[in-house]
């Protein structure tokens, strides 16, 4: 978990490029370029796997003197991004 941070920056950073590669894709077909950015939103969203979940939840209930350890497995960080541009 330490480095979430980085990896959902790096993820909102992917997202941001492909949206605008899009736009340059879809322009381009028509003579047209994109300009400046009118508006730019941003939805970012982490899940941790289900396993890990019911693990916390059995460590939580169970009455242990330390916590074992816990294999974490894959967690996802999803960037979704709606971007406007103006056309030159």
């Amino acid at each position: 978990f330490s480095d979430r941070n980085q990896l959902e920056l790096q993820a909102i950073a992917n997202a941001v490029t492909n949206a605008k590669e899009k736009a340059e894709a879809g322009l381009t077909t028509l003579g047209k370029r994109i300009g400046s950015v009118q508006s730019l939103n941003i939805n970012t969203q982490w899940q941790q796997p289900a396993i890990l979940r019911q693990e916390r939840m059995a460590v939580m209930s169970a009455e242990m003197d330390s916590a074992p350890e816990v294999n974490v497995g894959n967690q996802t960080i999803q960037a979704s991004v709606n971007a406007s541009f103006s056309i030159e």
